[in-house]
């Protein structure tokens, strides 16, 4: 085990649970969607830590770049959904996202634990669809870089 300092970044689709109620084979599109932005197109390109579903876990080695791929996930994904399905529910599955910086213990098996993955996931909670939140810890890093 040993222990890294990270900017930890949590993303949600907006109502997706519900949107596959609704849709079953859009919500699958949507998610193919989602996944290759995250996983083949964002830059730069993140520790993919953990997927749930809707939404990953991603690590940076700094929050301006954490940041700056949030940035770049939001508007890809608010360009692509627009495109995807041809259905008028592609809106509605907006993306949210959470960013914290913390240290984490990083596991022998590459896993990360501990109490920051917590506290990313309720800056996440408190992000409203569309929006990017950072956690106080996370801006005040931000601010120490410039």
């Amino acid at each position: 085990m040993n222990e890294e300092t990270l900017a930890l970044v949590m993303t949600d689709l907006e109502d997706s649970t519900g949107g596959w109620d609704r849709n079953r084979r859009l919500m699958q599109e949507l998610l193919v969607a989602y996944l290759d932005l995250v996983e083949k197109n964002l830059q730069p390109v993140p520790r993919l830590e953990n997927f749930t579903g809707d939404g990953h876990l991603l690590t940076f080695l700094s929050v301006d770049v954490a940041a700056n791929a949030a940035l770049r996930l939001r508007e890809m994904w608010n360009t692509r959904r627009v495109t995807v399905g041809g259905d008028r529910l592609a809106g509605m599955h907006r993306l949210k996202i959470g960013i914290h910086w913390d240290r984490a213990t990083r596991l022998e098996d590459g896993r990360l634990i501990g109490s920051p993955i917590n506290l990313c996931a309720r800056v996440l909670g408190a992000a409203r669809p569309g929006e990017i939140l950072v956690s106080e810890p996370g801006i005040r890093h931000f601010e120490s870089q410039e």
